[in-house]
């Protein structure tokens, strides 16, 4: 799998997954579907993450197929705490590219680059209690589960639904080595 930053251009890719899947996608990631209505918004959308690298605020890879270059999926650290040095993870995939194993690879490379390039001390991932396959993902990257947040999350309907949250530290990641 090939993981690279975002950069001008990416838009298409971007938008295409979103379109293609926007109604699977919506729900978790509905600030994200908003921002690829149209290719322009897309393309803009995808600027900005670039220019969110270079700010130092969220880190996006691209996730794509190393033979075809076929976009595959999002992966980022965002919400990131510099004086605490912790961010969290956030990541989707097309649906085609589900269970092989892709985005577990993807989080191993990401948490190395979170540890040794941005010198991170703790990782987190929040899924809804509903989503059993991110869950399993974030335990088979090492990341244990922290708790779960009631109603913290409000979803498009209106509803609110709960979110598990899972925690690494640098220090368990290098125990576990």
């Amino acid at each position: 799998m090939l993981l690279r930053r975002y950069r001008e251009g990416d838009g298409e890719m971007f938008f295409e997954l979103i379109r293609r899947e926007r109604t699977r996608l919506a729900e978790s990631f509905p600030v994200t579907v908003s921002q690829a209505p149209d290719l322009r918004s897309a393309e803009e959308h995808i600027q900005h993450l670039a220019a969110q690298w270079y700010l130092r605020k969220t880190y996006a890879f691209a996730l794509l197929a190393p033979d075809t270059q076929q976009y595959l999926g999002y992966l980022a650290i965002k919400n990131l705490n510099w004086f605490h040095q912790h961010g969290e993870l956030a990541y989707f995939l097309a649906a085609h590219a589900e269970g092989q194993g892709l985005m577990r690879e993807a989080i191993g490379r990401v948490v190395g680059f979170a540890w040794d390039e941005l010198k991170l001390n703790r990782l987190y991932i929040r899924a809804f209690v509903h989503n059993e396959r991110s869950r399993h993902l974030a335990l088979a990257c090492g990341f244990q589960e922290e708790g779960v947040l009631k109603e913290e999350f409000r979803l498009p309907d209106g509803r609110y639904t709960d979110v598990a949250c899972y925690g690494l530290t640098r220090q368990q990641f290098e125990a576990s080595r």
